[in-house]
């Protein structure tokens, strides 16, 4: 039963399945004159207010603030492809940023997006081949005259706009486009499961293609591709990490040969080394074709790192494709130059009816899972409960802890959230024993709505019994939420604990300044006591 609910939250960490009941009515963006002058479709965003902020200043601030943590990278040669994931921004647009600071300097016009289809079989690469793509952030145009091209340069590709409709895994990098090149171009190409042979014909035809316009130095290829699905944490490093040295190798038959060992090995709940396998292999065929000689790996990361559970994690790498050089780390930006960090918004409310109603959804989520092993679906059209929210859901037994979880960012409505963290706080918080049916009516159930995470330089800021804190660093992380506060007498416990209990540091961690540190206030309500 806890392996079946562990398998659907998989699909969130990864961001892999298509969400359905996507809130399109938050993306405030209309399509741009150059894809009216294009005269094609355009597609509406599948996965804004999910996957990303469905707000443009939400999520050019995300991009931003992404782009901002990561060290300027100046490649010594061109680039001529990045690798990079496309999972949710909380999970995975850390590493992604190291793949399009690499490029933030380069004047790029066009860009060539490959990945992977989802949702449809695919016997030929699906090419959108005109129109525009939208985001929160504006229309981006379909280069008609470059997909033609590819077109004609392989016949394994075909004009097929249909699996590209419900498709996360380019829509994704387009935010990032949008705010590093104004005005970029770009070509959607979808691929499925196909021999090597086929991902390589259609690589080297992407190549040539690009290589006649005439544009090669100001065009780039995206590769957007996961990595390994669903295994521990320690086991998605060792697979990762020995793909992403096969991949550095710039050779196809080594990849190969490292994905077959990994899949090969008996590795528990592997699903898969890159969930973009072919897009991958046709990149580097392009890439080759291009001049490129070089593959640098910028970043590695899992979704365990990001969000501390290790028991079924999702990868994320980023590289970089070079012609003639090698990648170097440049001195970090002075703060003069970087961007500023949002400020804080206002903090979530709930009201009063809607407090009780979401208390009776997590408890009843729970009696529903704990009988029948399943996710128990619930209906609303009241907008409160619809709105994206990020969520903590708190178990406790007779005054102590009995499950905590959540997620830091909102991605889900705020009645689905609840639903769903009121199960896994329930039955998949590793401390504890799995919640029985008999222990459910002795329960008491708090449910905490936070505000967006703000940076902060040091701990000076932070006001004891009003924050919650993060701190990160490195691959370590975790969070106090500001109820937390009651069992410690000064800030200086409070945030020695945090450091040592919750992101396994020293207790002093909080003090140095390699150790990020971030604020969030809670609305947080809960059951009558018993």
């Amino acid at each position: 039963m806890i392996e079946q609910f562990k398998k659907i939250r998989a699909g969130w960490m990864g961001m892999t399945l298509f969400m359905v009941g996507c809130h399109r009515g938050n993306v405030d963006a209309t399509p741009s004159a150059a894809a009216a002058a294009n005269e094609g479709p355009v597609r509406p965003p599948a996965v804004a207010g999910q996957f990303y902020p469905g707000q443009a200043d939400a999520l050019r601030r995300a991009v931003t603030e992404a782009l901002r943590q990561v060290d300027e990278v100046v490649p010594a040669g061109q680039p001529v492809a990045i690798l990079t994931p496309h999972a949710g921004y909380v999970y995975s647009a850390g590493v992604a940023a190291y793949g399009y600071r690499a490029v933030a300097g380069r004047r790029i016009t066009d860009v060539v997006l490959i990945g992977n289809s989802h949702h449809f079989p695919l016997r030929k690469g699906a090419v959108y081949p005109r129109g525009a793509f939208l985001t929160p952030l504006g229309a981006v145009p379909v280069n008609a005259a470059l997909a033609d091209a590819i077109l004609k340069e392989s016949n394994q590709l075909e004009i097929n706009d249909e699996p590209h409709a419900p498709e996360h895994s380019l829509e994704v990098q387009l935010p990032f486009l949008q705010e590093l090149f104004p005005g970029v171009r770009i070509v959607p190409i979808l691929l499925g499961s196909m021999p090597s042979t086929q991902c390589r014909a259609i690589g080297e035809g992407i190549g040539r293609a690009i290589q006649k316009s005439g544009h090669a130095d100001t065009t780039l290829i995206v590769n957007s591709s996961d990595m390994s699905h669903y295994p521990t944490g320690d086991d998605a490093n060792r697979v990762d990490h020995g793909a992403l040295q096969a991949l550095e190798t710039f050779d196809e038959k080594n990849l190969a040969a490292a994905i077959e060992q990994s899949m090969d090995a008996g590795i528990p709940n592997l699903h898969c080394v890159f969930c973009g396998e072919e897009s991958v292999f046709a990149t580097m065929a392009a890439a080759r074709i291009l001049g490129a000689d070089t593959v640098k790996i910028l970043h590695y990361a899992n979704s365990g790192d990001i969000v501390g559970d290790r028991n079924r994690v999702v990868g994320y790498g980023s590289a970089i494709y070079l012609k003639d050089g090698k990648a170097q780390a440049a001195p970090k930006k002075t703060e003069a130059k970087a961007s500023p960090s949002p400020s804080p918004a206002k903090p979530f409310a709930v009201s009063a009816s809607n407090q009780t109603f979401l208390l009776n959804v997590a408890r009843e989520s729970i009696a529903y899972y704990l009988e029948k092993g399943q996710k128990k679906t619930f209906m609303t059209r009241d907008s409160e409960l619809l709105t994206p929210a990020a969520v903590f859901v708190t178990l406790t037994q007779k005054g102590e802890l009995r499950g905590c979880i959540g997620v830091l960012e909102a991605r889900d409505s705020l009645l689905e959230t609840v639903a769903d963290f009121a199960v896994a706080a329930a039955v998949e918080d590793n401390r504890f024993s799995p919640v029985t049916a008999r222990e459910l009516p002795g329960l008491r159930i708090e449910i905490s709505v936070l505000s967006p995470m703000e940076r902060i330089p040091n701990a000076d800021s932070i006001q004891p019994k009003v924050h919650g804190v993060l701190v990160r660093r490195g691959r370590h992380q975790g969070l106090f939420l500001p109820q937390v506060w009651e069992h410690f007498s000064s800030k200086e416990d409070f945030m020695d604990e945090l450091c040592r209990q919750k992101a396994h540091l020293p207790a002093r961690a909080w003090q140095d300044p390699e150790t990020e540190l971030y604020t969030f206030t809670v609305f947080a309500f809960e059951e009558p006591a018993k």
